[in-house]
């Protein structure tokens, strides 16, 4: 049984990581079967959650899980959900299911993974670091390369439409995605490899080699030309800082100063985006992504106390239009709760995730693991980054990512102290 539990765990891992690198499988299979894609990100996000459904088969199930705000979340999805199929109001079935695998499913199943109970008597595996970093540094040149020369290299969509890579122009730029997605998921990848980077440069000596790959990173970063990665880097530098400085204590309340920077940010944004170059922050794009949110705020507020309250079950999708919220772009996680599972399942959704968050500080804090601390740097960058893009399964994965490592590597021996 402790072989069949590794072996899936190390299954989730792989395909964690292809999740989170979200265009590599796709080309694989474009490069093979005529660029067409058979398995896409849905697919795999399906795997992965049967994946972990199996791992708690396997194994147990802490009691803690059953006391959790993430238990009270799933519970209250489900609640909303069965309320809104009976009520049956202007969504429909397909709808409101659809709406909620689209943004929840994967943070349920993330939050839940981290609950099981998974003992290793010994180290099973161990990950190195240097095929990450050099996997993203690699990424990053592509990146670079197609911001410099305008020039995509790969086809930015397979011929049957099962893969595409967004909003990858700017103008007369050519944004850097590299193999990925989109410049958003590509960027933030890379600052996930620039967390890895940086903390072996100031935890190990004589790393000093570790500065060109960082500068390569960092100018990847630079070339998606996206500001919520711009923020993001920046706030991982300040999180990685304060762990230098002040230890794993300090990491506690630095996503709630995020979160009074990321309003302050928000309120302030035109004058912001007019004091820095036009790359990097359109006074247009940024007027337009405010008038927008300004419209879905006016929209939930004539909606009504119920639905504010419980939220209107709306979802952003292409292939709606809404009278009530006008244009279908959010680009807003805030908003898109409100407006989706409203008041009430905004404020659950974030106790959940500052409950596992607290949980990945303390593993992080009882091994002084890299990997790990990663993860918690990441994470503690979501409150802001929650602002400025829709951020569910982008940051999630990594927690997926974070704990089937921790699983294989160390098992969830301390995690019965903690819960």
């Amino acid at each position: 049984m402790v072989n069949f539990i590794n072996a899936n765990q190390l299954i989730i891992l792989i395909l964690a990581f292809l999740f989170f690198a979200d265009g590599l499988l796709p080309r694989i299979q474009m490069l093979m079967l005529n660029n067409n894609v058979f398995i896409g990100n849905s697919t795999l996000k399906i795997l992965l959650i049967a994946l972990i459904a199996l791992s708690a088969i396997a194994s147990k199930i802490k009691k803690s899980y059953f006391r959790s705000f993430g238990f009270v979340f799933l519970l209250y999805l489900i609640i909303r959900s069965i309320v809104g199929i009976v009520l049956n109001g202007e969504y429909d079935v397909i709808y409101i299911i659809s709406g909620l695998f689209s943004y929840y499913s994967l943070v349920v199943f993330a939050i839940f993974f981290t609950y099981l109970k998974i003992t290793q008597k010994k180290q099973f595996f161990r990950i190195r670091r240097s095929p990450i970093i050099i996997f993203g540094l690699l990424c990053s040149l592509i990146g670079i390369y197609q911001y410099r020369t305008t020039d995509p290299i790969f086809a930015v969509e397979s011929s049957d439409g099962a893969f595409s890579v967004l909003s990858y122009q700017f103008g007369y730029y050519i944004r850097g995605f590299s193999i990925f997605s989109s410049p958003l998921n590509f960027a933030h990848f890379l600052v996930y490899v620039f967390t890895l980077s940086f903390l072996v440069l100031i935890k190990n000596k004589h790393k000093a080699f570790m500065l060109l790959p960082i500068a390569i990173i960092v100018y990847g970063i630079y070339s998606s030309i996206t500001r919520a990665a711009y923020f993001e880097l920046i706030f991982s530098i300040i999180s990685i800082l304060m762990l230098t400085i002040s230890g794993y204590r300090s990491l506690k309340i630095i996503p709630v100063i995020y979160l009074i920077m990321g309003i302050f940010i928000v309120n302030y944004a035109p004058i912001i985006s007019n004091s820095i170059s036009s790359n990097i922050g359109s006074d247009f794009s940024v007027g337009l992504r405010l008038a927008q949110w300004s419209q879905y705020i006016d929209g939930i507020q004539r909606s009504g106390v119920i639905n504010l309250l419980f939220g209107s079950g709306y979802f952003q999708t292409e292939n709606i239009n809404l009278s009530v919220y006008g244009s279908t772009i959010i680009d807003n996680t805030y908003l898109a709760i409100l407006s989706q599972i409203g008041v009430l399942g905004g404020i659950i959704f974030l106790l959940a995730i500052g409950e596992v968050y607290l949980k990945i500080i303390i593993i992080s804090s009882r091994y002084n693991d890299i990997f790990l601390d990663s993860a918690l740097i990441i994470f503690s960058t979501y409150p802001f980054r929650a602002f400025l893009n829709i951020e569910f399964n982008s940051f999630f994965i990594i927690l997926v990512l974070t704990y089937s490592y921790y699983y294989l590597r160390y098992g969830s021996k301390i995690g019965g102290s903690n819960g």
